[in-house]
């Protein structure tokens, strides 16, 4: 007896599931989905936010911010994390660059003058760097460079 041949078609792809129905109270007596943010296209207008818009955006993000500043204090988390796990914020992709937190907090601890060229200032903050660069040697400084680093990530949002 011969083996059967090998079929004429084969499923290379995924094997994909189909989407789950939806949930009973989502579907009108005719068996149509209800969509309920379809409502949202109408009336769009283009162009900026009008000043009421935006005073009332920013008076939403108040009260999200102090929201989760409550969630925060209650569990003993940062604010942060609170608003990445509320997804409206987002993890930093990549970790904290010493350098880079670094150069934020001499800018602004010690701003150049006009008397001093770029050259002089960037010559002193590497010397400085050298010094203070280990973070297990200078905790204070590392303290008060991270507190710096993160006022300045929480007022960009």
């Amino acid at each position: 007896m011969l083996p059967a041949p090998p079929p004429t078609y084969v499923d290379k792809g995924k094997r994909r599931v189909p989407c789950a129905p939806p949930d009973d109270e989502e579907i009108d007596d005719d068996e149509h989905v209800i969509d309920n943010e379809q409502d949202l296209d109408i009336g769009k207008v283009p162009g900026q936010l009008p000043q009421e818009a935006i005073r009332r955006a920013l008076a939403l993000s108040e009260k999200t911010e102090q929201e989760a500043k409550k969630i925060a204090k209650e569990y003993r988390k940062d604010v942060q994390m609170i608003l990445i796990a509320a997804g409206l914020a987002q993890k930093a992709t990549r970790g904290e660059n010493s350098w880079n937190l670094y150069q934020s907090w001499y800018k602004e601890k010690f701003p150049k003058s006009v008397k001093t060229s770029m050259v002089d200032w960037k010559k002193e903050q590497q010397a400085h760097w050298k010094i203070h660069h280990d973070e297990t040697e200078h905790p204070q400084l590392w303290k008060e460079i991270h507190k710096l680093w993160d006022e300045i990530f929480s007022n960009r949002d």
